[in-house]
């Protein structure tokens, strides 16, 4: 260390030459410094890629447990290589923020968050689910039905109202064939709409039961419908939707201790409605 000096004329000369130490900006400039060299340290260290004997013992025993036999050392040697490739990328993507951008990588963070979050959730008791399925007797019920019959033409017919009379008499009619049939006994409205489109469905509703009406087109072709039942939605007993809402149960109690979490850290985010 250098000595201070003892006398004024030395004191003034060495205050002189080293006053800048004491000016802010080059302790700022400093501070700067300091911690730019920081990053690098941490950059560098990052860049490290560890191959730990557990890391090579995980690899061999995933190659024993496929193939049922122990790698020999060149096909360790292949696996480790393999994996190194593997984390290069792994570290590449987090640094091009595919974690942030990618969508698909997006739903797996959260849902791992989530799951990690609620944990196992307990198991319902029998009261318990009855108690749920009373609560939300709404949500559980039939849809209407609807039993109808219909004959299928893949090009309209050139005179469809005298098919429709005819049909309508009873006369048998040269129909083509339809994949899944010609006469469907309670179907749920959705089955009819995946099965015939919207327009059949809009007529099922609502023409009159036990005649024959149409052409209604499909994504197939056309058809001549005859409704021959509708019954209305209906409530589902506890009995026959326990399994739905067993699912319910357990997805609304894995759902609250994640909306607790993130209504208790939901103030270290500043939400902004951006342009």
């Amino acid at each position: 260390m250098t000595p201070i000096p003892d006398k004024p004329d030395e004191r003034r000369r060495y205050g002189g030459r080293y006053r800048w130490l004491h000016d802010p900006l080059v302790g700022f400039l400093l501070l700067g410094a300091a911690i730019f060299a920081g990053w690098w340290l941490m950059q560098q260290r990052g860049a490290d890629i560890r191959v730990t004997p557990a890391i090579r013992q995980a690899l061999a025993q995933d190659y024993t447990a496929m193939f049922g036999r122990a790698p020999t050392a060149a096909q360790q040697a292949e696996l480790v290589e393999a994996w190194v490739a593997e984390e290069i990328l792994f570290r590449e993507a987090l640094d091009r923020g595919l974690h942030l951008t990618d969508p698909v990588t997006r739903e797996r963070l959260v849902d791992r968050v989530q799951h990690m979050i609620s944990g196992p959730p307990p198991m319902p008791t029998e009261a318990g689910l009855v108690a749920y399925h009373a609560r939300r007797s709404g949500d559980y019920r039939h849809e209407p039905q609807i039993t109808l019959e219909h004959r299928f033409f893949a090009e309209a017919p050139s005179d469809p109202a005298a098919m429709l009379s005819r049909l309508r008499a009873g006369a048998a009619v040269a129909a083509d064939d339809f994949p899944m049939g010609q006469r469907f006994d309670d179907h749920s409205q959705a089955m009819v709409r995946g099965l015939f489109g919207a327009a059949v469905l809009s007529a099922a509703r609502t023409v009159p039961i036990g005649q024959w009406h149409g052409p209604y087109r499909s994504a197939r072709g056309v058809h001549f419908i005859r409704i021959d039942a509708r019954t209305p939605a209906r409530p589902m007993a506890y009995a026959e939707a326990r399994e739905q809402v067993r699912l319910d149960w357990l997805a609304a109690a894995a759902k609250a201790p994640v909306e607790r979490e993130v209504a208790r850290i939901r103030g270290r985010y500043h939400v902004v409605d951006a342009p």
